[in-house]
């Protein structure tokens, strides 16, 4: 049975068991991927074995991007301000809200809380 979803990035819905493609996803996918150490080659030349690299982003909408990504958050120095951070998640949380343990609205926080960091 397929279980309809909503796109937590763009708000769409594929109708679908999988999360929507959208340019949204895309650019997000894009950034976090580069933001934990990554760098996204697709002209097929040899790069170094020490050098992280990949074909194209990592997809976080799934376990293992979430994994990927719950990791690398917690060991960076902001994690503890991206706990209580009310740019983070709407009325702050202490701890990891429980609605983060969903690979694509954890991969959302995150790239919004960066994002914001940026500006």
């Amino acid at each position: 049975m397929k279980i309809k979803t909503e796109c937590n990035t763009c708000g769409g819905g594929t109708g679908q068991s999988e999360p929507c493609n959208c340019a949204a996803r895309k650019q997000r996918d894009k950034f976090l991927t580069e933001a934990i150490g990554y760098k996204i080659h697709t002209d097929g030349l040899s790069y170094p074995k020490d050098e992280p690299r990949l074909v194209g982003p990592l997809n976080f909408s799934t376990w293992n991007g979430f994994g990927k990504l719950w990791n690398w958050a917690k060991s960076q120095d902001w994690w503890k301000n991206f706990q209580s951070d009310n740019i983070a998640h709407p009325g702050g949380y202490a701890g990891i809200n429980s609605d983060f343990i969903n690979p694509d609205e954890f991969a959302k926080v995150v790239y919004e809380y960066l994002k914001n960091k940026e500006s």
